[in-house]
């Protein structure tokens, strides 16, 4: 059996199935709209410029640490 053909078969398939995934994730990513706790995150580290470890706003954004 020719090997290279297999090989030209095989990533073929997951160069398709990459150009799929990445397609729907940029759909995705044009029509969903931010959330709630996107939007807080930019507004009180980036905006403020104060992003830096211990020096930032302290807030979970809505979401538990266990």
């Amino acid at each position: 059996m020719n090997r290279g053909f297999a090989k030209d078969k095989f990533n073929l398939f997951y160069f398709v199935a990459f150009a799929i995934a990445f397609l729907i994730v940029l759909i995705r990513c044009i029509n969903v709209p931010f959330a709630h706790d996107e939007v807080a995150t930019f507004y009180y580290y980036i905006q403020s410029e104060q992003f830096l470890p211990f020096l930032s706003h302290v807030d979970a954004n809505g979401h538990f640490f266990k």
